[in-house]
């Protein structure tokens, strides 16, 4: 790249001394290479006017999608458009003067030879990447001055030194940059010159080379350092939940019944259905507690109130008599058969019950009067603790 001293228009140095040799401050759009380098430049009637037509053109299509898509109004777009019609008339007006000045501009600067002990004359690459102070200290060393640098350069690149901004110190340091606005971004390329620049001169600047190489060094491994440090201090963050607001819910879950001292990998086997065989946790896991005492039978059916339903009733047939078992007790035939006529009445008797005959009795012989009428037989069971108890 190729700049005068006090401009601020800096341009390839093949093709641009022509314009940098106008005296133009400010280049024409039409001079080769001003439409990718310069910032600012002058434009002929119809170059505005091509470029107003083509504005006008992008703001009709985005007002249509904004109402299609939006269903936004016109409002804006229109006095947008307005505008630009408004500046398209004026230069209009200006009809091909400034072809004619573009014309004496080309005779004036090329009767007028200038001192160029003072350009600049440096590399750079988009966006914003230039050579180190140090490594053009060394080229000039090789090349005598700026002026005999070549156009192109195939260096390899060690390091990349970004975030520098555009102040006073870094103008006075690197003067060449000049022309770059006030906090704007640079990037620095360190480069190896070791097939490019003679031995000898770059045993010159040996220090200087191992320092930044030094310091490239103690910055990547500080840089590495505070990456792990950042990584433990997450990790600890996630395994006490500090992050949780920030995480899904499978994250929660996974954070939530995590043990504290084992690895953050989620273990897949801990999630499977808990119906299935083995899911259930080989060591004590906080939070498993309440999972254990839930039930894995299939859900019931609930009423339109949200009670479970009963199951329907089974088919109920004959039941199966109970298999006989000897308890101990008499049966009730056994108990009053072993009973006699004077032992039942007196349990009668006892009882209260009157006008009983026993069973097998003549119905004349219980009533005083033989009247002989047969009465109604009562038979009731007694249980006794005594007499043929089993054993």
């Amino acid at each position: 790249m190729m700049r005068y001293d006090k401009s601020t228009l800096a341009l390839p140095r093949e093709g641009g001394a022509d314009v940098l040799d106008s005296r133009d401050s400010i280049p024409w759009h039409f001079a080769a290479n001003v439409l990718d380098y310069a910032r600012i430049m002058l434009g002929t009637t119809e170059y505005m006017t091509k470029e107003y037509d083509r504005e006008i053109e992008e703001l009709t299509k985005q007002e249509k999608e904004d109402e299609l898509l939006f269903n936004e109004g016109s409002e804006w777009t229109q006095k947008a458009i307005k505008a630009i019609e408004a500046a398209k008339d004026k230069v209009k007006d200006l009809g091909e003067v400034e072809v004619a000045l573009a014309e004496a501009s080309k005779h004036t600067g090329s009767s007028q030879p200038r001192q160029t002990e003072h350009d600049f004359f440096f590399y750079t690459s988009p966006p914003h990447l230039y050579l180190s102070p140090l490594d053009i200290r060394i080229l000039k060393t090789k090349y005598g001055a700026f002026s005999q640098f070549p156009s192109t350069l195939l260096p390899r690149v060690e390091h990349i030194s970004t975030g520098n901004t555009v102040d006073d110190t870094l103008r006075k340091r690197a003067k060449y940059l000049g022309h770059l606005p006030r906090g704007c971004l640079v990037s620095f390329l360190e480069c190896d010159w070791t097939d490019i620049v003679p031995e000898e001169i770059l045993e010159t600047f040996k220090d200087d080379i191992e320092r930044r190489r030094r310091r490239n060094r103690e910055k990547e491994i500080q840089e590495e350092r505070e990456r792990l440090q950042a990584e433990r201090i997450e990790s600890a963050a996630y395994r006490r939940g500090a992050g949780r607001t920030n995480l899904s819910s499978m994250d929660e879950f996974t954070v939530k019944y995590s043990a504290e001292g084992d690895s953050d990998r989620l273990n897949l086997d801990e999630f499977q259905p808990l119906g299935a065989v083995g899911t259930t946790p080989p060591n004590p896991r906080p939070g498993f507690s309440s999972l254990a005492s839930m039930s894995t039978s299939p859900s019931t059916q609930k009423t339109v109130w949200g009670t479970p339903a009963l199951p329907p009733s089974p088919g109920l047939g004959p039941a199966n008599p109970p298999p006989a078992v000897d308890d101990g007790w008499l049966k009730d035939d056994q108990f009053m058969g072993s009973l006699g006529a004077a032992e039942l009445a007196v349990e009668m008797e006892a009882l209260g019950v009157e006008n009983f005959a026993p069973e097998g009795a003549p119905a004349g012989s219980s009533s005083g009067k033989g009247k002989g009428k047969k009465k109604q037989k009562q038979k009731i069971t007694l249980m006794s603790t005594g007499g043929r108890r089993g054993n």
